[in-house]
């Protein structure tokens, strides 16, 4: 893999985390990359924010990913996420970007739910990406990426998988060049107690054209519901094959306001 290839794949590890962030009731949510079906309620409104650390080779990025959600209507909801970036490169020009990350706003409809006579949870979600910020052209963001994806999921008592499968126009970006990859993720959650979520998760960017170059990223990590309003997550990854982020760490926090507060949310 060249340098500007591995360039692309380092980039789409750390804004994964910095932007698909975003779950309920047996439920996942922010921090994790796998998105489920799930949706607020209409009124229902979720504030998410967290410290989030990367390192890929010589480069160190420090950011805090936040993500504000609403519930439109039933089975659909909205949500809009930035987040401030200090990045140092050695490798790159220029070396340190410090500032406000470009602006994404996405919405997601769950088309079925999960009961006795419909074997899985079913969702579709999409996203865009504007170059809103003054460091959007050395954040690998000077220009407009957007894309969708298709959701499923199925629980097995208090044990869940989810499955992701997507297409995203434009998000692998050096200052030069934008490339269209396609996404792919899946993920495993079990809840004990009723307020804590172990969860595992594995996804990839995979550059159209270039499959074989395709960065593995996996993680794992706990989501400790301390009320049905409040919520502390940790979670630990990395990448692998070459491109791929040595170490990926984020502790976060999660608000959930409204008339009706969804229960302990999942990961997603």
């Amino acid at each position: 893999m060249d340098s500007a290839s591995r360039r692309l794949v380092s980039i789409a590890t750390v804004l994964s985390m910095c932007w698909l962030a975003g779950m309920r009731d047996a439920q996942a949510g922010p921090p994790l990359v796998v998105d489920d079906p799930e949706t607020l309620d209409r009124g229902q409104v979720e504030l998410f924010t967290s410290i989030l650390y990367t390192k890929q080779g010589a480069a160190n990025s420090y950011g805090t990913p936040t993500e504000l959600t609403i519930g439109l209507a039933k089975g659909w909801e909205c949500s809009m996420n930035g987040a401030y970036q200090y990045l140092t490169d050695p490798s790159s020009t220029p070396q340190t970007v410090n500032g406000l990350l470009s602006l994404e706003v996405g919405t997601k409809f769950r088309l079925l739910t999960e009961s006795p006579t419909t074997p899985i949870s079913l969702a579709i979600s999409g996203k865009a990406r504007f170059p809103t910020s003054a460091d959007s052209k050395y954040a690998a963001q000077g220009k407009t990426s957007g894309g969708g994806f298709l959701i499923l999921s199925k629980a097995f008592g208090d044990f869940s998988i989810n499955g992701n499968v997507g297409y995203d126009a434009g998000v692998l970006q050096s200052q030069k060049v934008a490339r269209d990859a396609w996404f792919f993720g899946f993920s495993a959650q079990r809840i004990f107690a009723k307020k804590y979520t172990v969860f595992a998760e594995v996804y990839s960017f995979a550059q159209v054209g270039r499959f074989g170059e395709t960065v593995i990223n996996a993680d794992g990590g706990l989501l400790w519901d301390l009320t049905d309003r409040y919520r502390i997550s940790v979670l630990l990854g990395r990448g692998f094959r070459p491109g791929g982020a040595d170490f990926i760490g984020n502790i976060g926090f999660l608000l959930s306001l409204g008339s009706a507060a969804p229960a302990a949310k999942q990961a997603k």
